[in-house]
């Protein structure tokens, strides 16, 4: 994915001049890396002329190297160079002959004796250019006096030849050129060339695995294609027809060209236009027009004009992405873009340059220079897209950490909503339970109890200890029926459900009640069972005050302190440690402990006072 941010001012223009910057600097390195191979004169001795033979010249004729024979020998396919070397006494030590590079293939003869040459002629020529070929004199063919040096060059293709500049000396001394150029022109395009196809083949399938994401198959495919067109140079030996190798080496380019300029138009997101959906058409056509003009013209004079046919077709194809790489630093990720700007610059300078070197208008000495901006470039796409590949995938690990914690969030969402509404239907359940109960109850034992009453008062009195036995029944009765019978209320509520029956107990013994019930409407509502708890240790407090102090005076008391609900029920007589005797103070003790209060009983001046205090955080 590529993701436009807003440059800063003056981003593009810095950019624009670091591309610039780095495409100088590797056409500057290329250009030192051309001089790498090339013996100094001490080591070395440069023929700059020679004499040539061939069947187009049967005398021997002066003529300066480097020698291309394109132009005005296209049909030529053999030539022998003669030169001269003087010795002052025969050689002790090996000699050898060091061509920078040769087209195609060539054999060495001195003093009439063949000493060596660069692979067979037939039934295929051995392609060296531009390899460089390093040939062995021994000591024993050459003499002291003058010594008759002569190389024949075969070309394969006809009218391909070329000869440079050659050197002799001392074996030893020329051996470090050579393996210089060696390494230049063989070794680091071999390695190259597989180092490219290892990352097409990782580029692709990431291509199909990312479905949307075509960039990454084009730049793969476009890195086979100019492996492809640097087969030649990696290869002695062609695994084909030399004409079908020249076709094969120019179809490349072509598939180059048009890959590139796919990825570009995937890369930046541009739409895909008329003209880029005619490139493979124009691709067929190419092809199409070489075998054409093969079967038309012959052989020879496709190889004079196809390659700068195809050059043509490769720049006029090559020039748009560039173009649209180098306007889109002002749009995204410019310094990812400066790069890619700056390969693709390369890419089509040193295009151009091979377009040139096809053509006949450049020397041939130093070869293509293609292969040189395939590492370069390869290594700019595919750390560009890794880079984007690297982002897409943390931004998709950021936004699957981001889902998974929502799902976490969803599910534990879930869960608490499952766990309420499994809690509300045991609240519903128990609260059908605890009505049923309560409906028997008060049909049942509270029929019962009412009529024992109302035959207790008519037969024994209304104060007779039966009577008050059974008016405490049934007031106990009727509070765990009330109680059952409301879902949550608030504390003072559940209090004035009770003040009857406290002014009763302390009328019947002899005591004032002192009602002083504060309203906690901030309180949230009490459940049942909660309520209930606490009326019970409010009652335990008032029976324990009515039947064991003697006092005249009770009060009860409800107030909120704090955030905590306190109740205080105190009196003016006796304090006994004695006092609520039996389990009567311990189960309000443990009543207290069960709404997560704290119950205190101490002595007044005079009487006893029972203080209980539960947080509103605290309750169940």
């Amino acid at each position: 994915m590529v993701v436009s941010v807003e440059a800063p001012p003056g981003t593009a223009l810095r950019q624009r001049a670091l591309a610039i910057t780095m495409l100088v600097l590797a056409l500057a390195l290329i250009a030192g890396a051309h001089r790498v191979g090339y013996p100094p004169p001490a080591v070395a001795a440069p023929f700059e002329t020679a004499q040539v033979i061939t069947e187009l010249t049967p005398d021997w004729t002066p003529i300066a190297l480097p020698d291309d024979w394109r132009g005005d020998r296209p049909g030529l396919r053999e030539a022998f160079y003669r030169f001269t070397v003087e010795l002052e006494a025969e050689p002790l030590r090996l000699a050898a002959l060091y061509l920078p590079t040769v087209s195609q293939n060539a054999a060495l003869f001195v003093n009439g004796v063949e000493v060596g040459n660069g692979g067979p002629f037939v039934p295929v020529t051995v392609r060296h250019f531009p390899r460089p070929l390093l040939l062995p004199i021994p000591p024993d063919v050459l003499r002291s006096g003058f010594n008759e040096l002569v190389l024949r060059v075969v070309s394969d293709p006809v009218g391909r030849g070329f000869l440079p500049v050659v050197y002799f000396g001392e074996r030893d001394a020329l051996l470090p050129p050579y393996r210089a150029r060696h390494a230049l022109k063989v070794a680091a395009v071999f390695a190259f060339g597989i180092g490219q196809v290892l990352l097409a083949l990782l580029l692709i399938p990431i291509s199909i695995g990312l479905r949307g994401e075509s960039s990454y198959g084009w730049a793969g495919l476009s890195i086979i294609a100019l492996t492809g067109h640097m087969l030649p140079m990696m290869l002695e030996r062609p695994p084909m027809p030399a004409l079908a190798w020249e076709l094969w080496q120019h179809v490349c380019i072509g598939l180059f060209v048009v890959a590139i300029s796919f990825f570009a138009r995937c890369f930046l997101r541009l739409p895909v236009g008329t003209a880029n959906r005619l490139l493979p058409a124009s691709l067929g056509l190419m092809c199409a027009a070489s075998i054409l003009l093969i079967w038309s013209a012959g052989e020879a004079v496709y190889y004079r004009v196809g390659g700068a046919l195809w050059g043509v077709y490769a720049l006029c194809v090559g020039f748009p992405p560039m173009v649209r790489m180098i306007l889109a630093v002002d749009a995204i990720r410019w310094r990812r873009m400066a790069l890619m700007s700056a390969a693709g610059a390369l890419i089509f300078v040193l295009g151009a340059h091979d377009v040139l070197f096809v053509a006949g208008m450049i020397s041939r000495q130093n070869g293509y220079l293609i292969h040189f901006a395939a590492p370069l470039a390869t290594l700019t796409f595919t750390g560009v897209l890794f880079a984007q590949f690297v982002e897409t995938r943390q931004d998709l690990l950021i936004l699957n950490r981001d889902l998974e914690r929502r799902i976490d969030e969803k599910s534990a969402a879930l869960e608490a909503t499952y766990q309420h509404v499994a809690r509300l239907e045991r609240e519903r359940a128990l609260d059908a339970e605890r009505e049923r109960l309560r409906r028997d109850m008060h049909d049942g034992l509270g029929g019962y109890l009412t009529g024992a009453l109302a035959l207790a008062e008519r037969e024994s009195g209304a104060d007779s200890p039966l009577t008050a036995l059974l008016r405490d029944a049934h007031d106990e009765m009727r509070l765990v029926v009330e109680a059952a019978g409301i879902d949550a209320a608030e504390p003072a509520y559940l209090m004035g459900a009770m003040r009857e029956r406290f002014e009763r107990q302390a009328k019947a013994a002899g005591m004032a009640l002192q009602w002083r019930i504060e309203p906690v409407s901030s309180w949230s509502s009490l459940g049942s069972q909660a309520g209930l708890e606490l009326l019970r240790i409010v009652q335990e407090a008032v029976n324990n005050a009515v039947r064991h102090s003697g006092g005249s005076h009770l009060l009860i008391e409800m107030s909120e302190r704090d955030d905590a609900l306190v109740m205080r029920i105190a009196d003016d007589g006796r304090f006994e440690q004695s006092s609520g005797a039996g389990h009567g103070l311990a189960n309000m003790h443990r009543r207290a402990e069960m709404l997560g209060g704290q119950l205190s009983v101490r002595a007044l001046a005079p009487g006893t006072e029972v203080m209980f205090r539960v947080a509103r955080r605290a309750l169940p």
